[in-house]
């Protein structure tokens, strides 16, 4: 028979079985592709995750 109940949440878990948070894990290849698009700017990467960022790195913003 079976195990009833919830099927478990993926993730890294302790030695006790407990489900570990906080744990680094690296970003999807698709945002990495995306970071990499807006790195010529010389901006840290934090300020290109939005519509506005990317603007400000284009130089679209500029004088306003």
């Amino acid at each position: 028979m079976g195990k009833r109940g919830r099927p478990r949440k993926p993730g890294f878990r302790k030695h006790d079985g407990t489900l570990e948070r906080g744990r680094f894990t690296a970003a999807p290849d698709h945002v990495v592709a995306r970071r990499a698009l807006f790195s010529f700017s010389g901006l840290g990467d934090q300020d290109l995750c939005d519509g506005i960022g990317q603007l400000h790195a284009l130089g679209l913003l500029d004088g306003h």
